[in-house]
């Protein structure tokens, strides 16, 4: 698989609120919350293709009020940048995909006086955990992180009840998708942000057969 096959996928797990395929792009709005579900991804390395369809691009984030920020993975990397540099546009930041077999990793560490569990709903509490842990998602946020028909939403608990960290987990076309964790700060450097991975991937083999994880 290349790397746009496997961010086609992961653009699945992250999901916009409009996703509308056009010609060699997938344009994504989300109304402005994170620039991946704000963005545009190219679906093919035709530079030539791709260009051609900047208007539809330009037109489709003008319609919906926002800048027009584009993903650009390496398969169609080089010469994409090239050429949208030469139109005005600057380079923002630059993400790493780590990727996996969840076979790997399965095996979940014991942590005496915490209890761990994955849920299908994402509730008001996790969601509540999620923002003090991690950033602050408003209602924008909110529904895009619970806008999967395959998700799972990890939590650890304290022996008082309070949650100390927590982790997503979503499965799309065979592939795990992993995304917004985060640990107490008390309760960091101990392991834990490992075990919830860990616990997220085991999760997906056993409920969906998963193999694979980015």
């Amino acid at each position: 698989m290349d790397e746009l096959q496997l961010q086609r996928i992961a653009s699945l797990g992250w999901r916009a609120d409009i996703a509308e395929e056009c010609g060699p792009w997938l344009l994504r709005s989300n109304s402005g919350f994170t620039n991946r579900a704000n963005s545009a991804l190219p679906l093919t390395a035709d530079v030539e293709r791709l260009v051609a369809f900047l208007p539809d691009v330009y037109d489709f984030y003008g319609r919906h009020g926002l800048p027009i920020r584009f993903q650009v993975p390496l398969d169609a990397g080089e010469l994409l940048d090239e050429r949208l540099s030469r139109l005005g546009f600057i380079a923002e930041s630059r993400t790493r995909v780590f990727v996996s077999r969840t076979t790997d990793t399965v095996a979940a560490n014991t942590f005496i006086g915490l209890e761990m569990g994955i849920s299908v709903e994402c509730s008001p509490e996790w969601l509540d955990a999620c923002e003090r842990l991690a950033r602050p998602l408003g209602s924008v946020g909110r529904a895009l992180v619970a806008r999967h028909p395959r998700a799972g939403f990890a939590e650890v608990r304290n022996p008082d009840g309070d949650i100390v960290a927590v982790g997503r987990v979503v499965v799309d076309s065979g592939w795990v998708g992993l995304s917004t964790a985060a640990v107490r700060p008390d309760y960091r450097r101990k392991g834990l942000g490992l075990a919830v991975i860990r616990a997220r991937l085991g999760w997906a083999a056993q409920i969906y057969g998963a193999r694979n994880a980015y």
